[in-house]
């Protein structure tokens, strides 16, 4: 099953609602702005939002049964190497070629502890991985333990520590990387357990 180009059932939430999966489309722009708004701290610009919405980047969410937006990823959808990431800091800079930024990914509170960010992290590195990509890199706050603790059980590895990374909406930043040569610990199911 290709879990990021059709609708599949993923698993049932709070309330015993059906759940699917789906890519972003235009009409998702409030419920992609909404969820952003929600669960992460930084104040991004309305056309990150619309370019989600519009395919710009790889994304998939998460809906409830009555179309709300529960949990999102976003990916990029253009390799990145040291030519293209010449404005970052040093150590960005040895990363391999064809590496993928993972740009976002969440779950409303209600729905946390549902798995649902690790279905969709484990179908973006699917997908990256498809595309051939040699690893993927994101960047997580410092303090975010509970995020830091998936990224971990993935596969990803810290490689730099950003100070103030997040300022001034938050503080420090990890810089992670999961490289496809190294073990990667992935269930390729689509469902969660």
């Amino acid at each position: 099953m290709n879990c990021h180009d059709r609708r599949s059932k993923t698993r049932r939430g709070p309330e015993s609602k059906e759940l699917t999966k789906r890519p972003m489309r235009p009409g998702d722009f409030s419920q992609i702005k909404s969820l952003m708004e929600d669960i992460f701290p930084m104040k991004y610009p309305d056309s990150y939002f619309w370019d989600i919405a519009a395919a710009a980047y790889w994304s998939l969410g998460i809906f409830t049964a009555n179309d709300e937006l529960i949990a999102i990823v976003v990916a990029g959808k253009e390799f990145h190497n040291d030519r293209t990431i010449h404005d970052k800091p040093p150590e960005f800079r040895y990363l391999p070629e064809k590496t993928v930024y993972m740009y976002s990914i969440g779950t409303k509170p209600p729905y946390r502890r549902l798995k649902l960010s690790t279905i969709l992290a484990r179908d973006c590195l699917r997908m990256c991985r498809e595309r051939g990509a040699s690893a993927v890199y994101l960047h997580v706050m410092a303090e975010n333990l509970a995020a830091i603790r998936l990224y971990e059980k993935l596969g990803f590895k810290s490689f730099a520590f950003l100070a103030q990374y997040y300022s001034p909406y938050g503080g420090d930043a990890l810089g992670k990387i999961l490289r496809f040569d190294d073990k990667i610990h992935s269930n390729s199911e689509c469902t969660a357990k």
